[in-house]
């Protein structure tokens, strides 16, 4: 590979506790590449590489990819694990998948004792990342695409292209699954990854490079400005999240707007991306009231500070639901 993929991790320091790291292998190449790099790097740091495979009784043939992960565990001689994941019923098959992935990787990673999450997201997801939330009229965060670390969960080939880790099975003699789905034009993804990119390839052979590039100077601008938030700027309180008003009202739009979406993602538990339901919530700070917001919330003015809150009779916000096109539009 042209990246020093340990060098990368020790630059962005993926791994800074010692001990098991979950990889998920889903069979395909660049999960499975993945658990190669890794498996290589044992020992760098502490880090014990273990593969999971999850299972989300979607198609037929996972027994298949479950036998193509065991043959590369046992290949590049690490530990194997299969956990299941329901996926819940409603619109949105991908992003429902998802949730019900990371959480059963979440469970295998509380029950392995495990210090980490690693993910075969590759150079090429991200710039289909980045198109995507262009698409849906992201903000800063939304175009800086993918980070490499958040929380537990780590994408050591972020920097990698997908063309790369198909190379190092073959050359590695790993066998790989291909998904149906990742060629079905009913996901958005696909028909950008198919569709968009090859037509964007016309006017700039190198666009792919150029958004990957970009994506990584903004995360660094993102980074900063997130690092501008005040300490004790909101506070979690009886189920909701209270923000002094004076502060929202009179702060720079850019860090006013990281405030309550800090606040938003410490009350939610997941990343928020609303801009509507952010700018109500500034809106409220600035004029007073009280107003809706998804998830359940809502939000009112109370003395001097902003209140957000679940609103009576509805449904408390969800940790696990994946969020709508609306909540992912930031």
């Amino acid at each position: 590979m042209r990246l020093d993929v340990a060098a990368w991790i020790s630059r962005e320091e993926l791994f800074p506790e010692q001990g098991p790291v979950l990889v998920a292998v889903s069979g395909g190449p660049d999960s499975t590449a993945l658990l190669a790099v890794l498996a290589g790097l044992a020992g760098h740091r502490g880090v014990v590489p273990v593969a999971v495979y999850v299972d989300h009784g979607l198609r037929a043939d996972t027994e298949l990819d479950w036998r193509a992960v065991t043959a590369s565990a046992a290949r590049v001689g690490t530990a194997c694990l299969r956990v299941e994941a329901a996926v819940g019923s409603g619109p949105g098959l991908e992003a429902r998948a998802r949730v019900a992935r990371y959480a059963a990787l979440e469970r295998a990673t509380n029950e392995q004792g495990a210090v980490a999450i690693a993910t075969g997201h590759t150079a090429d997801e991200n710039v289909e990342t980045v198109l995507l939330n262009l698409l849906r009229g992201a903000g800063l965060d939304g175009l800086a695409g993918i980070p490499p670390r958040r929380g537990r969960v780590v994408r050591p080939l972020l920097r990698v292209w997908k063309a790369e880790a198909i190379e190092l099975c073959a050359v590695s003699g790993l066998p790989v699954r291909f998904d149906p789905m990742n060629a079905d034009l009913r996901f958005a993804r696909v028909q950008v990854r198919t569709r968009v990119l090859p037509l964007l390839e016309r006017a700039n052979p190198a666009v792919r490079e150029v958004l990957a590039r970009q994506a990584e100077l903004l995360r660094d601008d993102a980074a900063f400005l997130e690092a501008q938030v005040p300490a004790g700027a909101f506070a979690c309180e009886n189920g909701g999240v209270r923000f002094t008003a004076a502060v929202l009202a009179h702060a720079e739009p850019a860090i006013a707007r990281r405030i309550v979406r800090a606040g938003l993602r410490a009350l939610t538990g997941r990343q928020w991306g609303s801009a509507a339901d952010v700018d109500a919530v500034l809106g409220v700070a600035r004029s007073g009231g009280r107003t809706g917001l998804m998830a359940g919330l809502a939000a009112r003015r109370r003395a001097g500070d902003v209140v957000v809150f679940r609103a009576r009779g509805r449904p408390a916000p969800s940790l696990t639901s994946p969020p709508t096109r609306r909540e992912a539009s930031a």
